[in-house]
C-alpha cells in the first residue's frame, strides 16, 4: 500500500534538517535544566560543520587501510599532508616513495650515522619509524650509509683529480744502486725517491751483461744479441758540479763489475742512446710487485705474494729469447717493487683485514669494510721507474688485466702478457715440507705454497677481480 506523506511526517523532517527548533517547542523546564541529556536548542546542532573537510579528504584520499585514526594524525588542513599516513604499513610507505605518490618529507629520525670524512652533512632516512621491523630499518640504513660512501669516494676521485692537475710533474730519481747476488742469479737493486709520497720504491734489475765477462765476450763474438743496458739515466746524470769519482762509484754510477782493483764509473747518458731503435729484439720481462711483508718475510699463506715475487725473478733470470736474426739475447728484465702493502690499505689495514677475514668476509670484502677500494694500488710511479730505466715497452708478468690498463694509460706499452699460474696448480708438484725447500728469494724459498686460506685467496681475485687464472677443479671453496 503507497504511505501518504502526511503533515507530521513534514514536521519531523523539519525538525531534523531545520535551522530552527520548531515553534511552541519549550526546552525551558526546570526539570532539564541541570540535565547533561536535556535536548540540544536545536536537533541540526546534532551535524559537526567542523568535520566536513576531514570528510572531504577522506573521500579524496580514503583506502581500504586507512582509518579515522589515520585522518585525525595526519589532517591539518594542507592538502599535501592528505597524501601519506604515518600508520601506514612499511610496505606501503616504500611502495608509495618508490612509485613517487609520496612529496611529503619525513621528519628527520633520531639514528647514528657513520662518521664523515669530508664534512658533510648527517644523511636523514626517509622513514624513521621505529616500530618497522628491525631488518627494514637495518636495510635502509646500509643503503644510505652506500650512498654515503659513493659520495665520498666521488669527492676523493675530484680531489685527486684536481690536486693531480695541480702538481708539479711527477719526478723520480734514482739514488743508490748495488749488486745483489740471489739463489736465481745478479741482479741490481735501485732504490728510488719521488715527489709524490714519501716511501722509497725499488727497482730489481736482472741485466748479467753489464758486469758478467763470459757473456759480454760471447757479445764481441757476435754469437750474443747486444740490447741496450738497463740502466738508471737519473743515476748516471751528473748531479752536482765538481763531483768525485767516488761519490759516482759509491752511489752506483758504474759500469762493469766493481772490484778492488776495477773501479770504472760510467758517463752522463747520452739522450740517443736511449732513443736508439730496439725492436730487433725482444722487450724485457717486467713485474710490478707491491710490498707484502707478511707474505715474503715470514712466509705468510694467506696470499701468494711471496711466491709470486721469487717466481718473477726466476724467470726473469732464466728467460731465453732470440732477436730477429735469431740470436739468442741474455736475461733481461725488472721486477718495480712497490711500497704498497696490502694492495694500497697499510699494514696496520691489513692486518685487520685478516680479522675480517677470519669473520668469513674476501679479502675485496675486507678491504671495502674498512673503508678502502678493493684495490688502492697506483701505477704512474712504477711506470716512470721503468722509464728512467729505459724501458717504454716489456713483456708484463701478471694474470691482473688492471695492471694492463694501468702501465698503458701511463704510456708503457704491453707487448705481451706472460701469466704467473701459482705452483701449487702446476703438474710438477715443489717440495711442501720446509726442510726440502730450494733456495728462493723470500722465506718460502722456491717450494709452492699451500692452504685452504691461499685457495680462497686465489679463488676471490679470479671470481672477484677479474683475474686470468683458470682455477683448477680441487682448489678449495
Amino acid at each position: 500500500m503507497a504511505h501518504r506523506v502526511t503533515e507530521a511526517d513534514l514536521g519531523v523532517l523539519e525538525m531534523l534538517t531545520g535551522d530552527a527548533a520548531p515553534s511552541g517547542t519549550d526546552f525551558s523546564d526546570s526539570r532539564a535544566a541541570g540535565d547533561p541529556r536535556k535536548p540540544l536548542a536545536c536537533v541540526a546542532a546534532l551535524r559537526r560543520p567542523a568535520i566536513d573537510p576531514l570528510l572531504l579528504a577522506a573521500s579524496l584520499t580514503s583506502n581500504p587501510e586507512m582509518t579515522r585514526h589515520h585522518f585525525h594524525h595526519t589532517f591539518s588542513g594542507d592538502a599535501a599532508s592528505h597524501s601519506r599516513s604515518r600508520q601506514m604499513r612499511v610496505s606501503e610507505r616504500l611502495r608509495m616513495e618508490e612509485q613517487g605518490e609520496s612529496h611529503v618529507a619525513a621528519p628527520a629520525p633520531k639514528t647514528i650515522s657513520p662518521p664523515s670524512q669530508s664534512g658533510s652533512s648527517t644523511p636523514t632516512y626517509p622513514y624513521p619509524s621505529q616500530q618497522a621491523p628491525y631488518s627494514v630499518r637495518m636495510q635502509r640504513k646500509r643503503e644510505q650509509e652506500e650512498i654515503l660512501r659513493e659520495k665520498q669516494r666521488r669527492a676523493a676521485a675530484a680531489a685527486l683529480a684536481a690536486n693531480k692537475a695541480s702538481l708539479e710533474p711527477l719526478e723520480v730519481s734514482c739514488l743508490g744502486r748495488t749488486r745483489v747476488p740471489t739463489p736465481h742469479g745478479e741482479i741490481f737493486v735501485h732504490l728510488y725517491r719521488n715527489n709524490r709520497d714519501n716511501k722509497e720504491h725499488l727497482a730489481l734489475v736482472a741485466d748479467p751483461a753489464q758486469n758478467d765477462a763470459s757473456l759480454q765476450k760471447l757479445q764481441d763474438e757476435g754469437l750474443l744479441a747486444r740490447p741496450r743496458h738497463l740502466r738508471s739515466r737519473s743515476l748516471d746524470a751528473v748531479w752536482f758540479e765538481g763531483e768525485t769519482v767516488m761519490e759516482r762509484l759509491v752511489r752506483g754510477a758504474y759500469v762493469g763489475r766493481l772490484q778492488p782493483d776495477v773501479q770504472n764509473a760510467s758517463q752522463a747518458p747520452v739522450a740517443s742512446a736511449y732513443e736508439s731503435d730496439q725492436s730487433d729484439y725482444p722487450t724485457p720481462l717486467v713485474r710490478i710487485h707491491s710490498e707484502c711483508y707478511t707474505g715474503e718475510t715470514i712466509g705468510s699463506q694467506r696470499c701468494d705474494c711471496g711466491e709470486q715475487l721469487d717466481e718473477a725473478l726466476r724467470l726473469i733470470c732464466t728467460s731465453q729469447s732470440v732477436d730477429k736474426n735469431g740470436l739468442p739475447v741474455p736475461p733481461r728484465g725488472v721486477i718495480v717493487y712497490m711500497r704498497q702493502e696490502g694492495r694500497g690499505i697499510g699494514l696496520l689495514d691489513k692486518l685487520l683485514a685478516y680479522n675480517l677475514q677470519d669473520m668469513g668476509h674476501d679479502t675485496v670484502a675486507a678491504n671495502v669494510l674498512l673503508g678502502h677500494e678493493p684495490d688502492a694500488r697506483r701505477y704512474d710511479i712504477s711506470s716512470e721507474i721503468l722509464r728512467d730505466l729505459g724501458v717504454d715497452a716489456c713483456r708484463l708478468l701478471t694474470n691482473n688485466p688492471d695492471k694492463m690498463k694501468a702501465l698503458s694509460d701511463e704510456n708503457i706499452t704491453v707487448h705481451d702478457r706472460v701469466e704467473m699460474v701459482p705452483r701449487a696448480w702446476k703438474d710438477d708438484d715443489a717440495p711442501s715440507d720446509i726442510a726440502e725447500r730450494r733456495a728462493g728469494a723470500t722465506l718460502g724459498g722456491a717450494s709452492a705454497t699451500r692452504g685452504h686460506d691461499l685457495e680462497k685467496y686465489l679463488r676471490t681475485k679470479v671470481e672477484r677481480m677479474g683475474h686470468m687464472l683458470t682455477l683448477p677443479t680441487e682448489a678449495g671453496p
